[in-house]
């Protein structure tokens, strides 16, 4: 895979657009925010043909902008500091730092409205390795627990269950039915991260989207639907 970054201009506009080829056959492009667009493309593609793409889709480009815009969305780059505010199960925490004096064996914790922070050294580089693995500890052990909850929907189940870092999608489904999530959907509400669960484990049966696939998704939780909206409009929140 190779990433190339360049500048698409929109109307008054300067967007960054993130380029990823692969050796995929057709074009991905998802609007991150009001200034950046990524892009998954084949390796044949050229960046000049690429941009004439853009430029045929400048009206739904635009649009993904607006609901950017009227949600007030600013790009989240977490900088690490005191003060600041993470995600944990639909909920905003403030990190907040013990320097050392935390609960013996517990580093990282919730209290309260904070995210705790206990180690010695707190550099932001050493607070970002040990808050994400802090993160996928979580992740995995409330994943763990959901899929054994759903369990019971099933006649199959999961070979092993992962959580990775995962750019392009929430989880996946391999054709051995190992489960990979990405670690990140901790950030997220209890139903939602129930809804990406259910959705894995009924790959398990369907390797596809089927209309079988969508009627067993429906059977455990009717209300789908809603939590795919949900995704669409909130997950650009789901930032580290």
């Amino acid at each position: 895979m190779k990433e190339h970054k360049f500048n698409f201009y929109l109307d008054n506009r300067i967007l960054e657009v993130q380029l990823f080829s692969t050796k995929r056959k057709t074009i991905q492009i998802k609007i991150e925010n009001q200034k950046k667009i990524k892009v998954n493309a084949p390796y044949t593609l050229k960046i000049e043909e690429i941009i004439y793409i853009l430029n045929k889709k400048s009206n739904w480009i635009k649009n993904k902008i607006i609901f950017f815009e009227k949600k007030g969305y600013v790009e989240l780059n977490k900088k690490f500091e005191e003060g600041e505010r993470f995600l944990f199960l639909g909920d905003e925490y403030i990190l907040k730092f013990l320097n050392g004096k935390g609960v013996i064996n517990k580093s990282i914790y919730l209290e309260k409205n904070f995210l705790i922070y206990t180690y010695r050294k707190n550099d932001p580089d050493s607070i970002k390795n040990n808050l994400k693995i802090w993160y996928k500890k979580e992740s995995l052990n409330i994943i763990n627990k959901r899929i054994n909850h759903y369990k019971k929907y099933f006649d199959y189940n999961p070979r092993d269950i992962k959580v990775k870092e995962q750019n392009k999608r929430w989880g996946s489904c391999t054709y051995k039915d190992d489960l990979l999530f990405n670690w990140k959907i901790i950030m997220m509400k209890i139903d939602v991260i129930d809804y990406i669960v259910i959705h894995e484990m009924c790959h398990m049966k369907y390797k596809n989207h089927s209309k079988d696939f969508w009627i067993l998704v429906s059977n455990i939780i009717p209300d789908y639907k809603e939590k795919e909206k949900w995704l669409k409009e909130n997950s650009y929140k789901i930032v580290f």
